[in-house]
């Protein structure tokens, strides 16, 4: 990922969790947005809100 072109505070949250900007640019968009979760407390979330979100998406459509 082009970590410019992530918000500034996920990329903050992902360093307080102890991710290099290296590593960080080669996690996908779920992992990052999983790990995330977990650094807010929303433990296991990660996959269970992306699906979420997607049958959502799919619903509107």
């Amino acid at each position: 990922m082009n970590i410019t072109k992530i918000d500034p505070a996920v990329v903050e949250a992902l360093r307080k969790r102890g991710h290099e900007e290296s590593d960080i640019a080669k996690m996908t968009p779920e992992f990052a947005f999983t790990e995330y979760c977990e650094w807010h407390g929303l433990i296991r979330w990660g996959d269970t809100l992306i699906r979420t979100l997607d049958s959502l998406r799919a619903s509107a459509a």
